[in-house]
């Protein structure tokens, strides 16, 4: 099994032998994730009222964690919509 992307916290990182944060960056950090958060739950309020409003088959394509959209990105959309047109009723 491989799990990417796992976040440790913050005992749980010393205990592996990663160095603790500055100040400054802790605090960069908390802001940006709640930044995101904040942006998270807008796209979760926005996304129900739509569904209340337009009760139509929804197609989720996946965020590209990329400044730059080529070849390789455009597979990625191209297949989920693909995925996501099959799935349709």
């Amino acid at each position: 099994m491989v799990v990417l992307g796992f976040l440790l916290d913050q005992a749980a990182a010393r205990a592996a032998g990663c160095p603790a944060p500055s100040p400054a960056a802790a605090r960069a950090v908390a802001r940006a994730a709640a930044f995101r958060r904040g942006r998270q739950n807008l796209q979760i309020a926005q996304l129900a009222q739509l569904t209340d409003r337009l009760p139509l088959p929804r197609i989720e394509l996946p965020y590209l964690f990329t400044a730059d959209v080529g070849p390789a990105e455009l597979g990625v959309i191209v297949a989920a919509l693909r995925a996501g047109i099959a799935g349709l009723p």
